[in-house]
């Protein structure tokens, strides 16, 4: 079973790659951020999921482990076949779609072409609590920036983890005081519960 490549890109496609490694052209589905990366030449990394199916075997191509994990967890969700579960990969990054998992934020998994409200609500009974995030998004700030406090003051004020995580992240990137994160996060918390 193939595990991860190093390659060079041969050819973008429309749903994904193909890497050539040791003179030998692979094809892959990729999700939207690594083929939307990846020009003709460059040098590529990818993690990998050989899918078996009726219709003959897929490999799929990850930029991240936790990507990966996430793509097998969905895959065993009844009713989410691997294109799909690329696409729910392809709409969000790993770390948001953890959140919206604890968050039990249906709206980001309807977001995906092809997931109704039925199916969305079937991943998150059957993934959540199972995923942590593997390391700290890049557009997190660290906990010295404030956030650490921040978090601990949503959840005093009874949000859930998943729901204070993808507040802040509105805020991300940027140089506030605490009591400036929190606002921010709760401007945001207000208006996800007006929509």
């Amino acid at each position: 079973m193939i595990a991860e490549l190093h390659g060079s890109v041969a050819q973008r496609r429309k749903d994904g790659l193909v890497v050539r490694v040791d003179g030998t052209g692979l094809a892959l589905e990729v999700g939207v951020p690594a083929r939307s990366m990846a020009d003709a030449g460059a040098a590529i990394h990818l993690y990998t999921h050989l899918h078996m199916s009726a219709d003959g075997p897929l490999l799929v191509g990850f930029e991240s482990v936790g990507e990966l994990t996430l793509f097998t967890h969905l895959i065993g969700v009844s009713g989410v076949g691997p294109r799909t579960a690329l696409r729910v990969i392809s709409a969000h990054p790993t770390s948001r779609l953890i959140a919206a998992l604890d968050a039990e934020d249906v709206k980001a998994f309807e977001a995906v072409p092809g997931i109704g409200r039925k199916l969305a609500s079937r991943i998150i009974l059957e993934l959540r609590g199972k995923l942590v995030p593997e390391e700290v998004a890049p557009g997190v700030p660290p906990a010295s920036d404030g956030v650490a406090e921040a978090m601990e003051a949503l959840l005093t004020l009874g949000y859930s983890r998943g729901e204070a995580q993808i507040a802040l992240e509105q805020s991300a990137g940027n140089h506030l005081t605490v009591e400036q994160r929190i606002a921010a996060a709760l401007r945001e918390l207000g208006g996800r519960t007006g929509r």
